[in-house]
């Protein structure tokens, strides 16, 4: 199983250091960013990436439903055929993180996505002074 942190920015470049920081042992995890090299730039990269784990069960991580990162990866999925994918979008470090340790104990790509939504959501608190 694979994961792939795809991000407007440098946001998902980021966000898989900050999870390195925290556990120094994440493995089959990649990010891809939209920066200044423009979307043509990104498509290629994401097509290179796309071809050479199409036979893995790959998580995606995208920073924004229906932004620019979003939207090429369904584009580009058209052309090469993922066997086992999913995709969760509104990406932040609790989810990120919980991915990476349930991969390291299962392959399940449904159980890695349950853990990971659920502790984005859970991840997400207001604290209101009393």
């Amino acid at each position: 199983m694979k994961i792939l942190l795809l991000s407007h920015g440098l946001f998902a470049q980021e966000l898989l250091n900050t999870c390195r920081m925290i556990d120094p042992e994440v493995e089959d995890v990649c990010a891809l960013c939209l920066t200044d090299g423009g979307i043509k730039s990104f498509s290629e990269k994401l097509n290179l990436y796309l071809k050479k784990n199409e036979n893995e069960s790959i998580l995606f991580f995208c920073d924004l439903k229906h932004g620019s990162p979003y939207n090429q990866l369904l584009i580009n999925m058209i052309e090469v055929k993922v066997n086992k994918y999913k995709i969760i979008t509104g990406m932040n470090l609790p989810m990120v993180l919980q991915a990476i340790i349930k991969m390291h104990a299962s392959k399940d790509l449904d159980d890695v996505v349950k853990i990971s939504s659920e502790a984005g959501v859970e991840g997400i608190t207001v604290y209101e002074p009393k």
